[in-house]
């Protein structure tokens, strides 16, 4: 079994849909994701949704301190929601806000395999 652990840097815009798909195909072998404090926009959220639906194997996601907002926030909830690996994630000081908040709520309802989510200073 290859297990991939990735500190990834995001690309500094995400408008052009194919260095998005390149951009994500690099994502969907990792067991284990860090994307700690990479100011990720509402486009990087919505890659990261892409990879919450296609990455059958990854397990833990660290998206502290990326400012997501609560639309970024919706987004990987959405992908949460929808996902069947993740066991560990990390969203804290992410502004989700309380409606963001909300999304998390439904979506831990449907996970089934969550078992650790940080929210915490959102």
């Amino acid at each position: 079994c290859n297990t991939h652990i990735w500190t990834v840097k995001i690309p500094e815009t995400m408008d052009d849909p194919e260095e998005v798909a390149q951009f994500t195909s690099t994502l969907f072998n990792s067991t284990s994701l860090n994307f700690h404090s990479e100011e990720m926009s509402l486009a990087g959220a919505r890659c990261l949704f892409s990879v919450l639906l296609r990455n059958k194997v990854l397990t833990t996601l660290n998206l502290q301190d990326n400012a997501l907002g609560y639309e970024g926030g919706e987004q990987i909830a959405l992908g949460l929601s929808l996902n069947n690996t993740l066991t560990d994630l990390n969203l804290s000081a992410n502004d989700i806000g309380n409606g963001g908040a909300l999304y998390f709520a439904v979506a831990l309802k449907a996970s089934k395999t969550l078992t650790r989510l940080n929210l915490g200073d959102n």
